[in-house]
């Protein structure tokens, strides 16, 4: 038989200090637990009123909504304000553009009327002044010719009617003849040469300046025509430019309008 357990006599304090101990009572673990959870649930009732997004009071909110809107025309009135400018510029380089095709214009004009004068003058007076010039010459050398000869002829027969001449005499009629034989000479010469000379000029140098005015004729007109074009595109290019400009005038203010508009009527909706 098992030997029998003793029996446990219950404790009974004595002391006074161990008798205030155990009627205190104890601090409980849960309540912590508690009050963490209230302060939890407190902060997600206050995050659930409060509407998305929303960081910054009202006021704040509209004073940058606003600054927003200003800043916004400030834009649209500097861009308008580049855009009055640029059609400012664009007038002024149509009129410049205008004027210089104004005048390039009627410099080619008149260097055509120049070229029909020089070309008119060349073909009614300078062309039958030289090919006149050079007959006369011809004739003039056939002239001097036929004297000489008439008198080289003379002095011969004069000379031959005496033959009886003495040193001196003789030596006197070598020289005359002689003289005379080289004027003729120089006259036949001079006949060649003022022949020559109108050949060249009839048959080769006035036909090339003839044909170098016509050219220069040629090159006037051509220059003419593409002076005028030239003023046309222009003047189409200025027209295209100045609408690009006024649109661009047009479109910004328009914008800048319906900006201010809408500020204006946010205003009244806020009032």
């Amino acid at each position: 038989m098992g030997r029998p357990s003793p029996a446990r006599t219950p404790l009974t304090p004595t002391d006074p200090d161990d008798m205030q101990r155990l009627r205190r009572p104890r601090p409980s673990a849960a309540l912590p637990l508690v009050l963490l959870l209230g302060s939890l649930g407190a902060c997600a009732s206050v995050s659930a009123d409060r509407p998305a997004g929303e960081s910054k009071s009202s006021p704040a909110k509209a004073a940058d909504e606003a600054a927003k809107k200003e800043r916004k025309l400030d834009e649209l009135r500097f861009e308008l304000e580049g855009a009055r400018v640029a059609l400012q510029v664009a007038e002024l380089e149509a009129a410049a553009d205008a004027l210089g095709a104004a005048e390039d214009l009627e410099d080619a004009r008149r260097e055509l009327e120049e070229a029909e004068r020089a070309l008119k003058r060349f073909s009614e007076v300078k062309m039958p002044h030289s090919i006149a010039e050079g007959q006369l010459g011809i004739e003039r050398s056939m002239q001097r010719l036929s004297e000489s000869r008439q008198e080289l002829a003379q002095m011969e027969a004069m000379y031959a009617a005496d033959p009886n001449l003495d040193a001196t005499g003789q030596a006197t009629r070598d020289m005359v003849l002689e003289r005379h034989r080289k004027q003729v000479e120089f006259s036949e010469r001079g006949l060649d040469l003022a022949r020559a000379e109108y050949a060249d000029e009839v048959g080769a140098e006035l036909p090339l300046e003839q044909r170098k005015l016509e050219v220069e004729l040629a090159e006037a007109r051509r220059a003419l025509r593409k002076a005028e074009t030239a003023a046309k595109k222009q003047a189409l290019e200025g027209a295209r430019d100045l609408a690009e400009a006024r649109r661009e005038v047009s479109e910004a203010e328009r914008e800048l309008a319906e900006a201010e508009k809408g500020e204006g009527d946010g205003d009244g909706a806020e009032g």
